[in-house]
């Protein structure tokens, strides 16, 4: 059956379905109906995308962004996804301005993903969310062609890996039930599997099997945050601060001073690292999704290096005929330290004994990847690292201030990223190995789109 939750693009062709060929559907509008006792009500993920955007507009990267997201507001109608396991994966909500889409926000729609903002967008993808609905009929096509005669129990557009397509469970005439992922632009069947088969254990997203524990530890993190977001409306409400209109200006001066005393909490806005990868070394879906996957370039230099300075450099090795945009992260995006191996080693054991902190490269980055980690620059050797506390309590700033005074050679950078480049893959691949080449870059990185 189709999922009725995209119901104001697919009213019309829903129509046609059933009323000539008798097909009835199965309705699951709202995670709720997957039987996920894990599931994030829509209500919920809409509250957290409302506090995390203020947050992002008022104290983090957004406040670059400029006079249009400076009037942002989140839009009370998302796309849900689906995985491949048939549990609600990520909501994705509108980011409007002036009544136009400008970007979007990915909030979990499970808590045992570990976290509740997944990802921030900076434009919007929401005309190609309404095309992939208005094929999920075409998907359902492509099902009962492979088996002629089944009944189809219920669809929902489905994000794993490098695809996003649409996810069509079906019961065969031997009364056998199906889950297929369908890719409708291409008219395939990515996979398929029998329910039967279906582990009845908890998974994430990936279909790799949590222990107690990490269920446990999974929750517990989402619920930080949860907690975390709730302060964040408590205080508009204090505020009388109404959170479906854009900030004032007397509202977002409320909500500097409100951060600028409040413990940040560190954003997850990646998967989680699934269990099994210390074996494998990385998980095979997010490789082949590396591979596959768009990017952008982003640029590490010396902390003191001005954006004149900056651009120069990443103009040089990009063809004159092409417009690039330019924007610094924030300041702790990643830092970097200098050290042999073995000190290296030693400062990460060091720095892992301050509880809550885990100290990772771009191994452990899901959406990240170093050209090259480390790095022999002259006679030194430097590691870009990233400092992940997990509690609210403990903020990365204070972190890095500790390990610095307590003699770890960690430096902060400027980190650049340039968007809107019109290169094709090979020659963004041509012009990031120039970039890393030159003496007045610490690191060139390769940060996936997540589309």
């Amino acid at each position: 059956m189709i999922n009725l939750k995209h119901a104001a693009i697919l009213v019309a062709s829903l129509v046609v379905l059933v009323f000539v060929f008798g097909v009835f559907f199965v309705d699951r509008t709202t995670p709720e109906a997957s039987l996920d006792r894990y599931a994030v009500p829509e209500s919920t993920a809409y509250d957290h995308a409302v506090a995390a955007l203020i947050e992002f507009i008022v104290a983090g990267p957004g406040s670059t962004e400029g006079e249009m997201w400076r009037n942002a507001t989140v839009g009370t109608e998302p796309v849900l996804f689906y995985d491949l396991y048939d549990r609600p994966y990520v909501y994705h909500f509108p980011i409007k301005s002036d009544g136009t889409d400008i970007g979007g926000i990915k909030v979990a729609a499970r808590k045992v993903l570990g976290g509740s903002i997944m990802a921030y967008e900076t434009t919007s993808l929401m005309p190609f969310y309404a095309a992939l609905s208005e094929k999920i009929p075409d998907a359902i096509d492509i099902a009962e062609d492979r088996y002629p005669g089944s009944v189809v129990e219920s669809s929902a557009l489905c994000t794993a890996s490098s695809v996003t397509g649409v996810l069509v469970t079906i019961t065969t005439k031997e009364g056998v039930e199906k889950v297929l992922f369908i890719d409708p632009e291409k008219r395939s069947v990515v996979s398929e599997r029998e329910t039967k088969d279906d582990n009845m254990s908890v998974v994430d997203h990936f279909g790799n099997v949590l222990s107690e524990e990490e269920v446990a530890t999974r929750i517990a993190a989402w619920e930080r945050m949860d907690q975390y977001y709730s302060g964040i409306l408590e205080f508009a409400e204090r505020q009388r601060i109404d959170t479906r209109r854009p900030l004032s200006d007397e509202d977002f001066s409320r909500y500097a001073d409100y951060f600028e005393n409040t413990a940040s909490l560190p954003v997850i806005s990646m998967p989680p690292e699934t269990p099994g990868s210390e074996k494998t070394g990385r998980d095979p879906e997010l490789e082949e999704w590396q591979r596959n996957a768009d990017w952008d370039t982003v640029v590490a230099f010396d902390a003191g290096t001005s954006d004149e300075e900056a651009r120069a450099v990443i103009e040089k090795y990009f063809p004159d005929n092409v417009s690039i945009q330019l924007r610094t992260k924030p300041r702790f995006f990643w830092i970097y330290l200098n050290a042999t191996e073995e000190r290296f080693n030693a400062y990460k054991r060091e720095m892992e004994r301050y509880p809550g902190v885990h100290v990772y490269d771009d191994r452990e980055a899901d959406f990240l990847e170093i050209i090259e980690n480390p790095k022999t620059r002259g006679d030194d050797i430097l590691w870009a690292i990233d400092i992940c506390p997990d509690s609210s309590e403990v903020d990365k700033r204070d972190v890095f201030d500790r390990f610095v005074e307590d003699g770890i050679p960690l430096n902060a950078m400027k980190i650049v990223e340039i968007q809107g480049c019109s290169l094709d893959k090979e020659e963004k691949e041509k012009a990031a190995v120039q970039l890393n080449g030159d003496e007045r870059v610490l690191f060139v990185m390769k940060e996936f789109l997540f589309e």
